[in-house]
């Protein structure tokens, strides 16, 4: 696996994440951020289906299901280039700052894409974006921040 060391996020991407953060409180949002050579073009909103959604995310298996199909069909791939996977997965923090909380590092599925997070703690958004990475079964997941390079759209 060759590790990315930038996601590139443009403006309207920023934004719509952002949104979906500051609509879902006070429960976490989550989605997928679709996008092609690391860099992020559209939002699949996901709805949050978790016990505690104030605290936790867990994304409703059919619309991960119909994104991952569109993102196939639209030949958009992962940070490693794998087709019909996400570039990066995102979920908002409502109380905490953005990083990969544990419960966040157990739970990651995608080892080729970006987790990107968003804080709302401050009032202010923060958003950090990281790759979860599984270097030894078994082991914990170790987090990799990378950074993000923001372009006007």
């Amino acid at each position: 696996m060759s590790l990315a060391e930038r996601l590139v996020l443009p403006a309207d991407v920023r934004e719509a994440i952002v949104a979906h953060a500051r609509e879902a409180r006070p429960n976490e949002c989550c989605g997928l951020i679709a996008g092609r050579a690391r860099t992020a073009s559209r939002v699949f909103r996901v709805p949050n289906v978790a016990d505690d959604p104030p605290r936790r995310y867990r994304m409703e298996d059919v619309s991960v299901y119909r994104a991952l199909t569109a993102m196939g069909e639209a030949l958009e791939e992962d940070a490693d280039g794998h087709v019909g996977e996400p570039l990066a997965i995102y979920h908002s923090h409502v109380s905490s700052a953005p990083y990969p909380s544990p419960t966040d590092r157990e739970y990651a599925q995608w080892p080729y894409s970006f987790y990107v997070l968003v804080s709302l703690r401050s009032g202010e958004s923060e958003v950090r974006a990281y790759r979860i990475l599984n270097n030894h079964p078994g082991a914990e997941k170790s987090v990799l921040e990378v950074d993000i390079v923001y372009v006007k759209t």
